[in-house]
């Protein structure tokens, strides 16, 4: 079950920008005086679509700080997610502000203007907002193409632990990487050493945030004193990301630990071996899970929902070792330890992925031996 954590009033105002907005340039308010004079003396705030539910924290919290700058919330109807009505509504209402989660937004809204490219003008559009779930470089480059030249997309990392560890901020002429983020001097990357990592080492550690934060999980003192830690005399966030630090102070976000898969004493992120998976142009969406190995202890295992099914709403599960040239993709671009070993074709039910965590491990501990030797043999050098 989700952990819910606990937060003071005044360190989560804090947490969401003080009623300020930076790329609006609003300061931090100090009053509930000072708040009024600001939305009186500015011009009408601006129009914010939320495409993910309130109950998602990337939700709440930019409907929170749309509402203390004088904005404007604008929701979605129905009960799931609806990539046309979703453009249609920002035609309608003129949103400038677009906040979504990740690729699992992403990909089916590029996924439409790329059907449809001269059905929607997208003119009041400035720009995309994310968080929560990877956010791929080469969806933001898609949906760059069918954007105002001036539009911004703006990829942050958080958690409802770490409320914004770093952030990056994307145009159309300076694309940022995958999951990289600039961070301020409240984020760091606690080695397993005990201190932080350098920058440029190339050392994998823990992504920390020192700044305002939960008192601790609800009802949990063991998670709580597992996730929030004093280093050096000071309070530390640790939701259990790991990253390294670039030469130029810029966080690289390998993937949270709990789903790290240990193979032959290597770690293999889970996220970074779907991201190359998805590189493929038959990939439409990819997950990896670990099972277990009698010599590596653990080996990875892919399901991906190919274009194809996406395309044609397939309803047959059909099953598949995946081809050579799906682990060829894979190979140029991670170790070849982390190259899935077996793979499925999932059944197209929607164009987003949500599905209970043990689900893709439960699956995968009924690969057949036929189907997994086809890729140990095609895997491994």
């Amino acid at each position: 079950m989700p952990k819910g954590v606990m937060w003071q009033q005044t360190d989560l105002f804090q947490a969401m920008g003080a009623g300020g907005n930076a790329l609006m340039g609003i300061p931090p308010i100090t009053s509930v005086t000072d708040a009024a004079a600001g939305v009186l003396s500015r011009p009408d705030g601006p129009v914010v679509m939320l495409a993910c539910p309130l109950m998602h924290a990337t939700a709440l919290s930019n409907a929170y700080s749309t509402l203390m700058i004088g904005g404007t919330v604008v929701l979605l109807p129905g009960e799931k997610f609806d990539a046309p009505g979703l453009w249609e509504t920002v035609d309608r209402t003129q949103t400038e502000s677009l906040v979504i989660v990740g690729d699992a937004f992403a990909r089916p809204l590029l996924a439409e203007l790329d059907a449809q490219p001269d059905r929607w003008s997208l003119d009041s559009l400035k720009v995309i907002h994310s968080a929560g779930v990877m956010w791929s470089r080469e969806v933001k480059v898609g949906l760059f193409a069918h954007l105002r030249s001036d539009a911004m997309m703006v990829d942050v990392f958080g958690s409802s632990e770490a409320a914004a560890m770093g952030s990056s901020v994307s145009t159309k002429d300076d694309v940022a990487e995958t999951a990289s983020f600039m961070v301020g001097a409240l984020a760091q990357v606690i080695s397993e050493t005990g201190g932080f990592v350098v920058p440029g080492s190339g050392e994998v550690g823990l992504a920390a945030f020192g700044g305002p934060m939960p008192v601790g999980y609800y009802q949990d003192e063991k998670k709580s004193a597992e996730t929030f830690r004093t280093i050096e005399g000071k309070r530390w966030s640790v939701p259990g990301d790991f990253a390294t630090v670039e030469v130029d102070g810029s966080m690289k976000l390998l993937g949270r630990g709990s789903v790290c898969i240990n193979t032959g004493g290597e770690k293999v992120f889970v996220e970074e071996v779907e991201e190359v998976l998805k590189l493929h142009d038959q990939v439409h969406d990819a997950v990896c899970v670990g099972i277990p190995h009698e010599r590596f202890g653990e080996t990875v295992c892919a399901q991906w929902l190919s274009e194809q099914q996406v395309q044609h709403r397939s309803t047959a599960r059909r099953s598949s070792p995946m081809s050579k040239p799906n682990l060829l993709v894979t190979r140029r671009h991670v170790m070849s330890f982390s190259c899935p070993r077996s793979g499925e074709r999932l059944q197209a039910r929607s164009t987003t992925r949500h599905c209970e965590p043990r689900t893709p491990r439960t699956w995968a501990l009924g690969v057949t031996p036929e189907t997994s030797k086809h890729l140990d043999e095609t895997a491994v050098s």
